[in-house]
């Protein structure tokens, strides 16, 4: 008589919620109300919403010019979106700190999984068909069948499919840039040397190198995620009807 051993305990699944954690670089989502117009100098602005905001910021001293806009009790961040959006700056949050700068030029990797070849499919189907046998029967009552080439039927398909992954995002990529990099600044022009935005594609390592601005970036970002997940989601179906 063997004691029947009892079986392991089923160990605890850990919690799949997600941990709260507080990150530096959030913002806080005070309700700030702003009122200015374009007298008023654009750094005062940040200043005094930075005031309200309680945030701590660090402003570039080449910001100029002057927005006008009104804001009733909205988060602290939306305003300041809104604010750089019309005034074509950006901003980042690091170490407790609010970054704003002149949205230049800048140079970011993106990662794109697929592999590096260019497919072309080539398919091609013949039928031919005797539509139908005359039967002869002579004197003697033999029978015999005789047919030509005007009782035939032939029928041809033939279909090309190509797929190239790379050469199409190399010819979207610059149309993406164009448009999401025109300026929509509101503010007085600036005196600066203007920045040519370029892109790369490193096919073997699948990377896409951009040097453009904020906008950009957020463009050929959301461009790139929408490519990827429609790419990989495609299946070929091909039907024939004999």
């Amino acid at each position: 008589h063997r004691e029947a051993l009892a079986p392991p305990p089923i160990p605890q699944l850990p919690d799949l919620e997600k941990p709260k954690t507080y990150k530096e670089d959030h913002l806080p989502k005070k309700l700030v109300s702003l009122s200015v117009t374009d007298t008023v100098p654009l750094r005062d602005v940040l200043i005094e919403l930075g005031r309200e905001g309680d945030v701590n910021l660090e402003i570039d001293p080449r910001i100029k010019g002057g927005v006008i806009f009104t804001a009733k009790k909205q988060p602290f961040e939306v305003v300041l979106r809104r604010i750089c959006d019309l005034a074509g700056l950006r901003y980042h949050k690091k170490d407790g700190f609010v970054r704003i700068e002149l949205d230049e030029p800048y140079q970011r990797s993106y990662a794109l999984d697929y592999l590096s070849l260019a497919r072309t499919t080539k398919s091609e189907i013949s039928i031919s068909t005797n539509v139908f046998d005359v039967d002869i029967t002579d004197e003697n009552g033999s029978s015999s069948s005789s047919s030509n080439n005007e009782n035939n039927s032939t029928a041809k398909v033939s279909s090309t499919a190509e797929a190239n992954f790379w050469e199409e995002i190399s010819k979207t990529l610059p149309q993406v840039m164009e448009v999401s990099g025109r300026s929509r600044s509101l503010v007085t022009k600036r005196k600066s040397s203007k920045k040519k935005t370029s892109f790369s594609i490193d096919k073997q390592a699948g990377l896409i190198t951009v040097f453009g601005n904020e906008r950009q970036h957020k463009a050929v970002s959301t461009y790139l995620q929408k490519l990827y997940k429609k790419a990989s989601a495609q299946v070929l179906i091909e039907a024939r009807i004999v």
